[in-house]
């Protein structure tokens, strides 16, 4: 990723303020910690609405998924669909002339990722989707359902399939799952493959590129929003508090951990048999705490921002408008 600007950008859309030299984009001002950063406005209404996610591809155009189903308000005269529009930077230089509609006709889309051989995956409350644009006229002509949340049948946005990413090696996607409460879940993929469960806390589950061999490979969160590989292959994501329990959580993923969440104990989170950092036998604690509402990651490494940047994390914490920089060091860790 060769822009400075664009990955700025990626935080700027999802979080909506960046988190102190003062600059201005747009409307708004924005407090920038790191003198040696700066702003640049890339895109705003009306060419870009509602942004929830982003992802860029090999060549360095950007995709945004606009949100037109979540909860709109009543009298809402937006799209009637969600939709992935891709930004035309012809002269690249990191800001698109105009922007094209990639793909529409998705309904309640959560977040994407970019996969070999230009493949987009996205992810919606209860599906897994992958597009791609196989005559190369910049909009998608390929779409096919690869996982499939067959229970319950109308989750709640936020406690269904949530974040996703590809694995270094292009062999896998991980997806992450919000807890469902009370419900039976289920998840199907292309091969029949199904896991499910009730009363568990929200998990990461994997499968192939195809949607095929899909397996549980964690378990134990709240709402786990974003889930990304780091420069040195570490899985980590962000998840959300239990209502009335905090921090919310910078989390690592061990296969086969249990990060301590149940839903069958209720959703305030302070029962005696919930754990949120490794209390209870059995259970992993967090890597990091974090403020309300976290929500996307970024290892900087792979940003142009510098060598003091290498080994930190970026996240959007929404509610607290802001990106918080993580230094990841090595504290009693196993790897």
């Amino acid at each position: 990723m060769n822009c400075k600007s664009i990955i700025v950008t990626v935080f700027t859309v999802l979080a909506m303020v960046f988190a102190c030299n003062k600059q201005q984009s747009g409307n708004g001002t924005f407090l920038i910690s790191d003198p040696a950063l700066q702003m640049q406005l890339v895109a705003a209404s009306p060419e870009i609405k509602t942004p929830i996610g982003l992802a860029i591809d090999h060549h360095d155009d950007l995709y945004v998924l606009e949100s037109h189903t979540h909860t709109p308000p009543k009298g809402y005269t937006g799209p009637r669909y969600d939709q992935i529009k891709k930004g035309v930077d012809n002269n690249k230089d990191g800001i698109p002339e105009f922007w094209i509609i990639y793909a529409d006709s998705i309904e309640d889309g959560m977040n994407l990722a970019f996969g070999p051989d230009q493949q987009l995956f996205l992810t919606t409350k209860n599906a897994v989707w992958v597009f791609q644009d196989t005559n190369g006229d910049g909009v998608s002509d390929y779409r096919r359902l690869l996982l499939d949340m067959i229970a319950p049948e109308s989750p709640y946005d936020h406690a269904a399939i949530l974040g996703i990413a590809v694995s270094p090696d292009y062999q896998w996607l991980f997806v992450t799952r919000g807890n469902t409460g009370s419900d039976y879940w289920k998840v199907k993929g292309t091969d029949g493959a199904v896991i499910s469960g009730y009363g568990d806390g929200g998990n990461v589950m994997r499968c192939k590129l195809d949607g095929s061999e899909l397996e549980e490979i964690a378990t134990g969160f709240w709402n786990p929003f974003d889930i990304r590989f780091t420069m040195n292959g570490r899985l980590l994501l962000t998840d959300n508090d239990p209502d009335s329990r905090g921090p919310n959580r910078l989390i690592e993923i061990v296969p086969g951990g249990d990060y301590g969440y149940k839903s069958l104990y209720g959703g305030s989170g302070l029962h005696p048999f919930v754990a949120w950092n490794g209390e209870l036998p059995g259970t992993l604690p967090y890597a990091v705490p974090l403020g309300e509402a976290a929500c996307a990651l970024l290892d900087a490494s792979f940003t142009s921002f510098g060598p003091k940047y290498l080994q930190n994390i970026l996240v959007c914490v929404w509610e607290e408008k802001n990106i918080v920089r993580v230094p990841l060091t090595s504290h009693r860790s196993t790897v």
